[in-house]
């Protein structure tokens, strides 16, 4: 599997203007699908036994039933997918009793991806398995890109997958 990437850059550190310009790698704009219920449960249909109306349907169900378990304070795990959970910002306060409910500032639903669903940059991993993935330079037409990044060993380029400071980068337009 390829996936197609591009190079930006920005600031390394957005709110400081001297900060220095540095290049990051990100997935190639326009090969994004927002893949609502509907087109995943046709996808999910050719590839099962089973209906798109009976994919929605549950796909709508396994929803509510997240929301009702993360409102009662439950983590939600999915084997081969991740686990949900709820975590909650508030200002703090000096005094106990002024530490209400009225203090909480947002609530966020967050997910930790299973082991199983996390993929790996293959230029960086020794074995192949199911998560190993191609990161593959799109040109931008700066003339400096061959596609490949100029590596002539292999022709995927990444984010560094879990090496330190080889994580995805912010958005620059966050």
């Amino acid at each position: 599997m390829d996936v197609l990437v591009e190079r930006y850059q920005r600031k390394k550190y957005v709110n400081q203007e001297d900060a220095p310009l540095l290049y990051y790698i990100r997935q190639k704009s326009g090969n994004v699908r927002v893949m609502d219920v509907d087109t995943m449960a046709t996808a999910i249909e050719s590839k099962s036994s089973l209906t798109a109306g009976d994919v929605k349907h549950t796909i709508e169900a396994f929803v509510e039933q997240l929301r009702l378990s993360l409102t009662q304070g439950d983590k939600v795990k999915i084997d081969g997918l991740g686990t949900f959970h709820i975590t909650l910002t508030s200002d703090g306060t000096e005094t106990m009793k002024d530490c209400t409910v009225r203090s909480i500032r947002r609530v966020n639903v967050r997910f930790v991806a299973d082991k199983a669903l996390k993929l790996m940059n293959s230029s960086h991993t020794s074995t192949r398995s199911e998560n190993n993935v191609n990161f593959v330079l799109g040109g931008k037409g700066d003339g400096s890109d061959s596609g490949n990044g100029g590596s002539d060993d292999d022709s995927s380029s990444g984010s560094g997958g879990n090496k330190p400071g080889g994580g995805e980068a912010p958005d620059p337009a966050a």
